[in-house]
C-alpha cells in the first residue's frame, strides 16, 4: 500500500513539474481572475485553449507569487459548477499554496458545505495542516468545529442550493434540534426563503422552528 502510494506521489510530483512548464504566468493570472469572478465554463475553457495550454496543465500550475491553483480560487469564491469542471480537468484536490491552505481548507471556512463534501469524495485530506497547524477539516482559521462545524445542520442549510440539498439540510436540522439557536434559525430561514423560493417547504421550517 505505502508502495503504490509513494508511487502516486512521485507521479503527481512529475506531472506538476511537467504543467508548470507548459502555463505562462499570465495565462495563470487571467485563469484565476476568470474563476474568481464566476465566469461561465465555456469562456474559461476558451481562455485555457486560446493561451496554448492543456486543461490539466492549467488546472494544475500554481499562481507563482500564492502558490494557489485553480481549484483554491473557484473554491474559495464558492463556484460549484467551475470547482466540478476544474476536477474532470485533474485539478489537484491536495495542493496547498505557499501558506499550507488546501481547497478544503477553504470551502471549510467559508461554509461551502457541498464544496467541502465534493472535496472529500475527490480524495481531499481532512487532517492535513496549513502553516499555522489547523488542520483542512477545520478550516484556514482551525475554528470551524463544533455547531459551527463543515457538516453541522446550520451550515449544511446555509449552503443548500436545490430542493435535494434542502431535504437533505432539513433532516439535519430535525435530527438535532437541541442544539439549534431559535434567533440564528429564523434568520437563516429568512434568508433561504427569499434565496430558494419554489424550493423552500414555509410549513416545515415553521413546524421545526417550533421545536427549537
Amino acid at each position: 500500500m505505502k508502495d503504490s502510494q509513494s508511487k502516486q506521489e512521485e507521479a503527481d510530483v512529475k506531472t506538476s513539474k511537467e504543467v508548470d512548464a507548459q502555463v505562462a504566468p499570465e495565462l495563470i493570472g487571467k485563469l484565476h481572475s476568470a474563476l474568481r469572478w464566476g465566469k461561465p465554463q465555456d469562456e474559461v475553457l476558451s481562455l485555457v485553449q486560446d493561451g496554448g495550454a492543456s486543461t490539466a496543465a492549467a488546472a494544475r500550475a500554481p499562481d507563482p507569487k500564492t502558490g494557489n491553483h485553480a481549484l483554491h480560487i473557484a473554491v474559495q469564491n464558492g463556484h460549484r459548477a467551475l470547482t466540478e469542471m476544474l476536477i474532470t480537468w485533474k485539478a489537484d484536490v491536495r495542493a496547498q499554496n505557499l501558506k499550507g491552505q488546501t481547497p478544503l481548507h477553504m470551502s471549510v471556512e467559508y461554509d461551502f458545505h457541498f464544496i467541502s463534501k465534493l472535496l472529500l469524495d475527490e480524495g481531499a485530506e481532512r487532517e492535513v495542516e496549513n502553516a499555522d497547524g489547523c488542520k483542512a477539516i477545520q478550516g484556514i482559521s482551525g475554528s470551524k468545529e463544533g455547531a459551527d462545524a463543515w457538516d453541522a445542520p446550520m451550515n449544511v442549510m446555509k449552503d443548500a442550493a436545490s430542493k435535494e440539498e434542502v431535504e437533505l439540510a432539513f433532516a439535519a436540522l430535525e435530527a438535532d434540534t437541541a442544539s439549534l439557536d431559535k434567533a440564528s434559525l429564523a434568520r437563516l430561514g429568512m434568508m433561504k426563503a427569499k434565496a430558494l423560493k419554489g424550493d423552500w417547504d414555509k410549513s416545515r421550517f415553521v413546524e421545526l422552528l417550533s421545536k427549537v
